[in-house]
């Protein structure tokens, strides 16, 4: 699977394009923009404020609609914004487009229109891949348009970024893992995992205030995120985000849920922190001290935050000293404790 990973610019057009509005859903607050209109000079200086701090690039530079629904919008205005970007395309100031969208707003004629203004990759809402899930949230689609946008994408040669939200009402561990799964066999180019969170003035906050909508723990989401996570390094698909971009109007608005701006580290921390004991626990001597060696880019999941990971293998094994530290000749895969 190919590996997406570039430099994107986000334009963010919150609930453009979308014909309701989801019972989870405020764009505005978090994507802390207001609905100023997007013209071309806004445009333009946005994406200059980005390649202008980022001289060595590599060129790969894709312009993003995020936060709407971008094939949902008037063909009109999805031609402006098109040919916007066309022209910063043909400039060279950026390379590609990427849009985000709905399944049920994905159509052979709509593909064929993206793919003449230079859009490479499609971002799908799929949020659940269950049908009872999506219609207790209001998504207005089924699992099956989802299928069928996925398939369709693909087949036209996009990208395909596959978005998640687990947690949601009627959602539970199983339907989570099940979404997970069948997300897979969608066989998209990356995922994004942003697992619920109240938010103020939406829908999902009255039924959480009622009692009617209990979010998953941010211990729950750390657990079952990283269980997801594995699915889909198993099946050699990326994982580009989880959870949302921490800000100071976001953290205001959330109401309860297991909002972290950190959330991302700590579910690779948690990940690292499992497959460490499952090692350490298959001992049959554990030394003290105890050194233990990882690929130096996963030394800082491994230890923890505030060193959870050490603290907690030396309170559970009774050891006075663990370490932890990298070595450049490991796989990612690779966990050693060193012979002392």
């Amino acid at each position: 699977m190919k590996n997406i990973k570039r430099f994107i610019i986000p334009i963010f057009i919150p609930h453009a394009g979308c014909p309701h509005r989801c019972l989870f859903c405020d764009q505005q607050a978090v994507t802390s923009t207001g609905d100023g209109k997007i013209t071309r000079q806004r445009i333009v200086e946005t994406v200059k404020s980005y390649t202008e701090t980022r001289p060595d690039w590599d060129r790969d530079i894709e312009l993003a609609y995020f936060g709407g629904s971008f094939t949902s919008l008037p063909m009109k205005r999805q031609l402006d914004l098109l040919k916007i970007s066309g022209e910063l395309i043909d400039e060279g100031l950026i390379d590609s487009l990427r849009v985000s969208t709905r399944p049920d707003a994905i159509s052979d004629k709509i593909l064929g229109f993206l793919s003449e203004y230079g859009v490479r990759t499609i971002e799908l809402g799929i949020q659940s891949m269950s049908d009872h899930v999506l219609d207790m949230s209001d998504r207005g689609h089924t699992s099956e348009d989802t299928r069928r946008a996925a398939s369709l994408i693909k087949q036209y040669g996009f990208d395909l970024i596959a978005q998640i939200m687990p947690g949601l009402p009627g959602d539970t561990e199983s339907t989570i893992l099940e979404t997970a799964e069948k997300v897979v066999f969608l066989q998209p180019n990356g995922v994004r995992i942003y697992p619920a969170v109240v938010i103020q003035n939406t829908e999902m906050e009255r039924l959480y205030r009622e009692g009617l909508y209990e979010p998953l723990s941010l211990d729950e989401t750390v657990r079952i995120t990283g269980m997801i996570v594995q699915m889909f390094q198993e099946h050699d698909i990326p994982v580009i985000r989880i959870g949302l971009s921490h800000s100071k109007d976001l953290e205001k608005r959330v109401v309860a849920g297991p909002y972290h701006e950190s959330l991302g580290a700590l579910v690779m921390e948690g990940m690292m922190a499992e497959r460490i004991e499952a090692v350490v626990g298959a001992l049959k001597h554990i030394p003290d001290p105890l050194v233990i060696r990882v690929h130096p880019k996963l030394v800082g999941a491994a230890v923890g935050g505030k060193k959870r990971t050490i603290r907690h293998l030396e309170k559970i094994h009774n050891l006075n000293r663990v370490k932890i530290t990298g070595d450049q000749f490991l796989s990612e895969e690779e966990i050693v404790i060193e012979n002392l």
